[in-house]
């Protein structure tokens, strides 16, 4: 079963839109409700959406992430879902001079894991007000896309189903989201 971690808000309707986006491809999902549905799920997968807040701001959602990866479900980190699993796993995040704007950026990406069959550059969504820093990079990430401005914008864990998206392939201004989305679940 897809198991999605719905962050949205009234304010940010990123969780509605992973919704749309799962039920235009006819994939059946269900809504994280008790992390024990989960774990007691031997063939989960799980997408963790974005939303309005920063990373320090949902203590919440590491207390339901951290288990999930101690397990090794497969996981797609979506924007906030992104940012959350890359603290988790070693990776310093730092405000962006850019603010929390909706904007679309060219990601140039490795043909590889999420982005396989997608020309490189593709155009994107980002619109989070936080970026992946490069210092002291895990070297269990493997950088999978990088954004114009220069921001790492997608990697993938080399020996664990974690990958993580810094910006929206369910936004309508993503090329190609429905490839990452089909790449995932494969």
């Amino acid at each position: 079963m897809l198991w999605v971690i719905d962050n949205s808000c009234a304010k940010a309707e990123s969780g509605y839109h992973v919704h749309s986006w799962l039920r235009s491809a006819d994939i059946p999902f269900q809504i994280v409700t008790e992390l024990s549905q989960v774990i007691a799920d031997s063939g989960a997968r799980v997408i963790i959406s974005g939303g309005p807040k920063y990373h320090d701001q949902v203590p919440e959602l590491y207390a339901i992430v951290r288990p999930l990866m101690e397990k090794s479900f497969p996981t797609l980190g979506i924007c906030l879902g992104c940012f959350v699993m890359a603290d988790i796993l070693g990776v310093e995040l730092k405000p962006s001079a850019r603010g929390a704007i909706v904007r679309t950026v060219n990601a140039f990406h490795i043909q590889e894991a999420l982005f396989a069959g997608l020309v490189s550059p593709i155009e994107i969504a980002v619109s989070h007000g936080e970026y992946m820093s490069r210092n002291a990079w895990p070297k269990k990430l493997i950088i999978d896309a990088v954004s114009s401005e220069g921001d790492i914008i997608a990697w993938h864990h080399d020996s664990q189903p974690f990958y993580g998206v810094a910006f929206h392939p369910e936004h309508a201004h993503t090329i190609g989201g429905s490839v990452m989305l089909k790449n995932f679940l494969h």
